[in-house]
């Protein structure tokens, strides 16, 4: 299952050109999630990026938002890089109980120096139990073992943000003028 990004550009130094979910798309809930990150690097950077695997634990409060994974790496050569990134599943004890079963979302997102994100990929999940009485008549309290994650991998949506790249163009169009 994947989504193809036709290489998500916006004068950034880093472009995504594919982002893959290998697993199935109906997982248990308690299930790691799973990505592989296919993205290029355009030009040497001066600090790390960072990816986060973020699921949304209440649309209406952050406080809720659970980091499930995240990974800093340099980029000290242009090129093509692949990953697999793995993060754990989000914790049902830090959600609303009656937010736990439901739509949200995961977001895949990544930053450069840590702090500014300049791409965010959105996927929509839907929690729901294993089968279709438990859906029509849900019991009080949610039953983590029997419920279920499916995650909409084929229509990501897909934000990209403008920052401050450390003013790497200036320099490359100053060694250009020399």
């Amino acid at each position: 299952f994947c989504a193809h990004f036709s290489k998500i550009n916006n004068m950034s130094q880093v472009n995504i050109v594919n982002v893959v979910m290998p697993q199935s798309v109906a997982q248990p809930f308690n299930s790691p999630i799973k990505f592989e990150i296919f993205f290029e690097a355009l030009q040497p950077l001066k600090h790390s990026i960072t990816w986060r695997i973020v699921y949304i634990g209440q649309a209406s409060n952050p406080v809720f938002d659970q980091v499930l994974e995240e990974a800093e790496m340099d980029c000290v050569q242009p090129g093509q890089m692949t990953f697999e990134f793995c993060g754990n599943a989000p914790d049902p004890s830090r959600l609303p109980p009656n937010d736990i079963v439901g739509v949200t979302a995961i977001l895949l997102t990544c930053s450069y120096k840590d702090t500014e994100e300049f791409l965010r990929i959105g996927y929509y999940v839907n929690v729901e139990y294993d089968n279709p009485e438990m859906n029509e008549q849900p019991p009080e309290h949610p039953i983590i073992d029997r419920l279920v994650r499916h995650i909409l991998v084929d229509k990501p949506r897909v934000t990209k943000f403008q920052i401050d790249w450390d003013e790497q163009s200036n320099v490359m169009d100053q060694h250009q003028q020399q």
